[in-house]
């Protein structure tokens, strides 16, 4: 005897007939580390509010400069619609990946959604440019941070 539950049926996601790839890492990200298993519940509780199809995502291993995971991702593009990421943070920070990263998407007009900053791109040449300026700004930022901090300590005092 089967017992079906009333509130245990699920419709499919309206956006089921799209398939989005989810993309973790152990990698630290602005000195810290989120734990994988945090990530995969951020991913689900998003794909379940925009009603998305949730599906394991694909972890990198805490390789500085490598994006074995991420590119393998792209590498099956032709099967994608899009790529849900837990942040902007986890595009790779050297330009060559970088501008390898964004030219994917950008042929192959791939949907990008970043979840800590509720950002979704549609890989427009405008979109791309704006998230690269989001994260120079946010280099050069940490770069200058220390130095903008002890000036400040100077006027205040």
């Amino acid at each position: 005897m089967v017992l079906i539950l009333k509130n245990q049926i699920q419709k499919p996601p309206k956006n089921s007939n799209k398939f989005f790839a989810k993309y973790v890492t152990t990698k630290i990200i602005d000195g810290f580390t989120i734990p994988p298993p945090l990530q995969v519940l951020l991913i689900k509780e998003y794909c379940k509010n925009k009603d998305i199809l949730f599906s394991l995502p694909v972890e990198e291993f805490r390789f500085e400069g490598f994006y074995i995971e991420l590119f393998g991702i792209l590498k099956n593009i032709k099967k994608l619609d899009g790529l849900i990421m837990p942040s902007i943070k986890l595009i790779p920070k050297e330009k060559k990946y970088m501008d390898d990263f964004f030219q994917i998407c950008n042929n192959e007009n791939l949907e990008i959604h970043f979840i800590l900053e509720s950002i979704i791109i549609k890989s427009t040449y405008n979109e791309i440019e704006g998230i690269k300026d989001i994260l120079i700004i946010d280099e050069i930022s940490k770069k200058y941070s220390n130095r903008i901090s002890e000036d400040l300590k100077g006027i205040i005092n």
